[in-house]
């Protein structure tokens, strides 16, 4: 999901991999907080945004970017390190 996405932590701080306080940033550049891929709310948030915005835009396909996360917020959470330990996960790709 998008990396570019830290903006939504200011409202939404229960779908970041890492505690807050967040804030609106104002600097252009790869930021550290990401969402969680562990955390049920992160999918039920999604789901509830793509399918506002495929109403909006109902095209056959929806960029939602995804290259920029850094991994740093996802280094910090134990349930994601625990995850990645899985032998087919190489990295945060």
């Amino acid at each position: 999901m998008p990396g570019h996405s830290s903006s939504w932590f200011v409202g939404y701080p229960e779908i970041a991999s890492t505690p807050g306080p967040f804030k609106i940033e104002e600097e252009w550049g790869v930021m550290d907080p990401a969402m969680d891929p562990m955390n049920e709310k992160t999918y039920k948030f999604l789901d509830t945004f793509i399918g506002e915005m495929a109403k909006l835009f109902p095209d056959h396909y929806f960029h939602i970017g995804g290259d920029e996360v850094n991994g740093k917020a996802w280094d910090a959470n134990p349930k994601i390190q625990e995850f990645k330990k899985d032998p087919q996960l190489q990295n945060e790709r």
